[in-house]
């Protein structure tokens, strides 16, 4: 018999276990299909950047995140502010959330936990997806696992299943960008490289190659560079990789420590032609994979996830216009692109031994504009130095600045964009970007603080000010002026509204740091990214915003 669901996921890594945490809180069934027996045990990435950590606090996850993590005390972002970078107390005031540096499986483990909690999405180990039939409202998808061949028949389809993804080959769709930048020899160790009660450095740089603390303790990765021409993969068995690690780590032949597993892999840098095709999406590795410098693969991958759900959703709900689902690659694609470029920035400068990139030029032509390198600004030599360590280190711009300035869901305001750079982020709400944090309580005499952040997860929420009553009543009518079943939260912001700044500061009020007037009001997408903003009270709230939110759920505009 032909089982059903709705979303079919190829791919239990972050990005699929992502998606399908994404859609159980939304109340969407979702099965995932792996082809491994059972989680990973080979840390893999480890770099979770601020976004991913304000989305992780959103799912409940931080917190077991951050437990498996590297000691946050000793991660050395410190040493970034005395070339330019912002303090602890500086980043604290544009998000709740911080970077974090967890192992991939650790990683793995806390959304595997998480999705254990929603019966919603079920799991299935050693099953692999080896084709699918894409017909127009339907997929038929094939599934080789413990019991033999079976199909399951879903809504859509989204290929999760990494870099070398089968689905993607099905599809037919090819990778713009560089495909051999490098070949590097992946080798997990278990045991301490450092005398009990030091923490080992989240980075050692060598000779031979890197070596990456996974949690500050006994758990490590070492990365070696090798020429494949010369050097077969195979020949990296446990006793050379040992001798590798103890010359990399300046221990004796006889160190005690374990080498775990040993994984040969190559570096690339590129992005699906298309993320879209039909009822079947690509997200993470199967959409785009860049070198490791910038830590933005796993990254991009969730964020591909939590882009992609609230659109499904919202067409689930009948919400949605025939716009928003291939908004998901008019968003994503671009950002992909910018990560890419600014990946292959950094490795070219001389780290992890990667090969000049022929395709630089093209993948930078294809990227989001939102967000710039600035380094080509520097003066002097010195300045240039250091712009290059804060783009690769301390990326708060690329990390929060991105914003969806291409998308055919997000309304203009023909506002200028403010000059965010790649190490500088600049708080905005234009539309498109990330809605900028502020950190919030209910009441004057409510010590609990929170963000605003907090508001933005399964609907669209109206942010008004002090002037907003006329965009509360316009939103009370949405539902009968746009024929749809759908609900708008309001919230006023502001010194005695529904929510006001704590504590509140001139410089911090809402208005300034959303660009609006009292008598203004911002949209913000289930995502958290603006996709309408009215500087002050237009002559028709209810027809601006009815026509505003037809828009941001891909209805095409009437005439």
């Amino acid at each position: 018999m032909t089982e059903t669901t709705t979303v079919a996921i190829a791919g239990a890594g972050p990005a699929g276990l992502s998606l399908g945490l994404c859609l159980a809180r939304n109340g969407i069934p979702s099965i995932v299909f792996e082809r491994r027996s059972g989680p990973s045990t080979h840390p893999r990435a480890h770099y979770l950047n601020t976004r991913t950590m304000e989305l992780f606090r959103a799912w409940g996850i931080a917190a077991a995140v951050q437990a498996e993590a590297y000691p946050a005390e000793n991660l050395p972002f410190d040493q970034l502010v005395a070339i330019g970078g912002l303090s602890a107390d500086e980043l604290a005031r544009i998000s709740p959330a911080s970077v974090t540096s967890c192992a991939q499986d650790r990683v793995e483990g806390a959304l595997l936990a998480a999705l254990a909690e929603h019966p919603r999405c079920e799991l299935r180990w050693a099953s692999t997806v080896t084709g699918f039939d894409d017909r127009e409202d339907r997929v038929t998808v094939t599934v080789d696992g413990p019991a033999g061949e079976s199909t399951v028949d879903a809504r859509w389809l989204v290929a999760a299943d990494g870099a070398a993804s089968p689905v993607r080959e099905q599809l037919g769709i090819e990778m713009i960008g560089d495909h051999d930048l490098g070949s590097l020899i992946n080798v997990y160790i278990e045991g301490r490289l450092t005398p009990v009660g030091d923490v080992p450095p989240l980075a050692q740089m060598t000779a031979v190659g890197a070596i990456i603390s996974m949690d500050g303790d006994r758990r490590f990765c070492f990365h070696h560079p090798y020429d494949p021409a010369d050097v077969l993969p195979a020949s990296f068995d446990e006793a050379r990789c040992r001798a590798l690690v103890c010359e990399a780590a300046a221990v004796p032949p006889d160190h005690a420590f374990e080498v775990v597993s040993i994984r040969p892999w190559t570096m690339t840098a590129h992005v699906a032609e298309r993320l879209v095709e039909g009822n079947v999406f690509l997200v993470g590795d199967a959409a785009h994979a860049f070198p490791p410098t910038g830590g933005f693969g796993m990254n991009s991958g969730i964020q591909d996830a939590h882009n992609l759900a609230w659109k499904l959703a919202a067409v689930l709900e009948g919400q949605a216009g025939p716009e928003l689902l291939p908004s998901y690659a008019s968003e994503r694609q671009p950002v992909a692109f910018l990560n890419t470029a600014q990946s292959l920035r950094n490795a070219n400068r001389g780290v992890d031994g990667a090969n000049p990139s022929p395709e630089a030029a093209r993948i930078d032509a294809l990227a989001t504009r939102s967000v710039r390198s600035a380094v080509a600004d520097a003066v002097t030599d010195d300045e240039r130095m250091f712009l290059e360590m804060r783009e690769h280190a301390g990326a708060i711009g690329q990390d929060l600045g991105f914003a969806y300035d291409a998308s055919p869901v997000i309304v203009d305001d023909h506002r200028p964009r403010p000059d965010v750079r790649i190490a500088d982020y600049v708080p905005n709400a234009c539309p498109g970007a990330r809605a900028p944090h502020l950190a919030v309580r209910a009441t004057e005499t409510d010590s609990r603080v929170s963000s605003l952040l907090d508001l933005f997860d399964h609907r669209f929420t109206l942010l008004v000010g002090s002037h907003g009553a006329s965009w509360r009543a316009a939103a009370a009518r949405l539902s009968s002026t746009l024929g749809l079943d759908i609900e708008v939260d309001v919230v006023a912001v502001g010194p005695g509204l529904d929510l006001e700044p704590a504590p509140p500061t001139e410089d911090e009020s809402f208005e300034r740091v959303y660009g609006i007037t009292p008598s203004g009001a911002v949209l913000v997408r289930p995502d958290g990214h603006v996709s309408y903003r009215a500087e002050s009270l237009p002559a028709d709230p209810g027809e601006a915003l009815a026509r505003a939110l037809a828009h941001s759920l891909g209805h095409r505009p009437t005439t």
